[in-house]
């Protein structure tokens, strides 16, 4: 997960990855994640105009488990529009 860049392919510009992207998306981060950092999944949500859910906890990369009745809801109700 820490690897994984969804600039690589577009000479590691945020920008031009995002231009490139059609769909509606919902992005899932956790604030107090220290590992995986979530800002520039929220500089990439904004560019898109991705709808974000940002969970507060302290579960870091657990925070489908440890908020997963939120997140299945968020999810469910993203997909349902």
């Amino acid at each position: 997960m820490t690897a994984h860049d969804v600039s690589a392919r577009f000479g590691h510009s945020l920008a031009t990855a995002a231009a490139v992207v059609k769909a509606r998306t919902l992005i899932i981060v956790s604030t107090t994640e220290r590992v995986v950092t979530p800002q520039p999944a929220l500089a990439f949500a904004k560019m898109i105009g991705a709808e974000t859910l940002e969970l507060t906890n302290k579960c870091g990369l657990a925070l489908s488990s440890c908020e997963r009745n939120r997140v299945y809801e968020t999810v469910a109700e993203f997909l349902s529009r």
